[in-house]
């Protein structure tokens, strides 16, 4: 951003903080969620920040938007308090397990993000973790639902983790193939 001081905000997922901290050291964070959790400085919904208009030189909103009702009006948000020039580095999941209870509404397609970010320059959009980490989530999910017991549950994430884990390892070959967006297990954007 060619500045000495650059002011940076994070959407939900505060706990992370400490991390971008040392990823991003020369940035001064606010840090923003729906309640005072996780870390956040303030309090406030993506889709109406509690932030001054061009006020940001860096928006991180990673695994936020699929639990946003209205993830349009949240991207003007975000669009809204990134200061001209700035970047957005937003990330979603994609080929992903349901998560979050009944919170969990929405994915983003590569096409879906520049739509729905379409006042922001698209800089990158690619994978997050790729398609074997899809394929390994999958097996999880399917191997957990033959098990109903709490302890037997427990037993098998354990077994689970085991025995699929190691195949996201199959991540760093695959994500360089053709393709292998549309099969990826999370979508990244930065704009």
């Amino acid at each position: 951003l060619g500045r000495e001081q650059v002011d940076g905000l994070v959407i939900g997922a505060g706990f992370r903080v400490s991390e971008y901290q040392a990823r991003f050291p020369t940035t001064r964070w606010l840090v923003t969620d729906v309640e005072a959790t996780f870390g956040a400085t303030v309090v406030g919904d993506v889709t109406a920040l509690p932030v001054a208009d061009a006020s940001q030189d860096l928006v991180l909103c990673e695994h936020v938007l699929e639990h946003v009702v209205d993830p349009l009006t949240a991207a003007r948000e975000i669009e809204r308090v990134l200061r001209p020039g700035g970047i957005a580095l937003i990330t979603t999941p994609f080929n992903y397990p349901w998560h979050g209870g009944y919170i969990d509404f929405y994915r983003l397609t590569p096409a879906g993000y520049l739509t729905t970010f379409r006042n922001l320059e698209p800089v990158h959009v690619g994978h997050g973790p790729g398609p074997a980490s899809t394929i390994t989530y999958a097996l999880q999910g399917a191997w957990l639902s033959l098990f109903t017991g709490r302890q037997t549950r427990r037993v098998a994430v354990v077994l689970g983790r085991l025995v699929f884990g190691p195949w996201r390892h199959l991540d760093r070959i695959l994500i360089r193939r053709p393709g292998s967006l549309g099969t990826a297990c999370s979508v990244i954007f930065v704009g």
